[in-house]
């Protein structure tokens, strides 16, 4: 159990910072865009990484196979995911069409961080499924 829970905790939070980082490294990747380009706010990026690595520092104590960290990580691992598809789509309809669309290569440096916590939540429902095989049991919270 402790590897798949480290594993998630690892994957969590290797996306969680460089989500934190991919919105500079896209404009590195295509220089003819700027962040405003992208339509994403940084701080929504910030905090929702920071709420992953929260809850990831969270499945490494004594968590005893509670399925809340897990779900956490995974639901911020898909609402960012849908953020960065959507303003990509937005700039990219024929009802925008922006000027400097986003380039695919700058696209898929913003979604690689999202995958990787997304990734690291579905390890982590690994990790309580082996917990309740071992013990008998998944805690979805405290009494």
């Amino acid at each position: 159990m402790t590897n798949r829970a480290t594993a998630a905790f690892v994957f969590s939070v290797i996306g969680g910072a460089y989500q934190m980082t991919s919105l500079f490294l896209a404009v590195v990747v295509d220089r003819s865009t700027s962040f405003f380009t992208y339509n994403l706010g940084y701080e929504s990026l910030f905090f929702t990484s920071f709420i992953v690595i929260w809850s990831a520092s969270h499945i490494l104590e004594e968590w005893k196979g509670r399925i809340t960290w897990p779900s956490i990580i995974l639901g911020l691992g898909i609402a960012s995911l849908s953020t960065i598809i959507l303003s990509y789509y937005g700039q990219t309809s024929p009802i925008f069409s922006a000027s400097n669309a986003p380039s695919l290569a700058a696209i898929l440096t913003l979604i690689s961080g999202p995958v990787l916590i997304i990734f690291g939540g579905i390890l982590g429902f690994s990790a309580v499924r082996q917990y309740s095989r071992e013990h008998g049991r998944a805690v979805i919270a405290r009494a």
